[in-house]
């Protein structure tokens, strides 16, 4: 994959920000699909320890499942603090709707507050989601590194699988309307930034559960590469 900078001051970053030396390159994905993601990869695996199941499992049962007690939720006999109790997808989400979201982990924290996209003059913007392999060589043309040995990143692959579309439905069925709306309140402006929609997976929740009149204002979907 294409290495990244570290610069090694504010004024060092700032400087690679400003200069056309560097081409700037933000990779995103649809919102939903990476808070699911984050979910499996960082709580819901259990084959290796994350210091966020071992951090925020402990505050997700707090509000959830008041009863169960740090020695319950963790295999601490073995030394492995690895889970013997996975919150589910919606414990999950019902956590994260009753804390500030200025406190959110870095893999669950929004596009808007991590990655200053109306600040960094970015030179392309492509969705890791929706992206082919055809377009991927075209930037890569673009960027002048059709040459070399390097790639985008792409879908990660968990114990269970890559999390697409089809994967995020299945976790959104869990939920009730006004999560999925509280959710989407939260995560607003990286939908409006990258022009994605949250109706696919309000769709999913409205086929498991039968309801009607779960839509919120449309947002068009597209691809943007400059």
């Amino acid at each position: 994959e294409i290495k990244t900078l570290s610069p090694k001051s504010a004024e060092e970053l700032h400087g690679m920000v400003k200069t056309k030396q560097y081409h700037k390159l933000l990779v995103v994905r649809h919102p939903f699909q990476r808070l699911v993601s984050a979910y499996r990869d960082r709580i819901e695996d259990t084959s290796k320890f994350t210091s966020q199941a071992w951090i925020y499992v402990p505050r997700i049962f707090a509000l959830t499942r008041p009863s169960l007690n740090r020695s319950q939720i963790f295999d601490i006999n073995h030394h492995q603090h690895k889970l013997s109790i996975v919150p589910t997808f919606q414990e999950f989400v019902e956590w994260l709707l009753v804390i500030p979201a200025s406190k959110y982990d870095v893999h669950w924290n929004r596009y808007s507050d991590q990655c200053s996209p109306c600040i960094i003059h970015y030179d392309f913007v492509t969705k890791m989601d929706s992206f082919s392999k055809e377009e991927e060589v075209l930037l890569m043309r673009q960027m002048g590194l059709k040459h070399l040995n390097v790639s985008l990143p792409h879908l990660q692959e968990s114990s269970g699988g890559s999390t697409d579309f089809n994967v995020t439905c299945q976790y959104f069925q869990q939920l009730i309307p006004e999560q999925i709306k509280a959710l989407y309140a939260i995560y607003h402006t990286d939908f409006e930034m990258f022009h994605y929609s949250p109706q696919p997976y309000i769709n999913c929740a409205q086929r498991k559960s039968g309801l009607k009149d779960m839509s919120v204002p449309n947002v068009a979907t597209r691809n943007v590469i400059k």
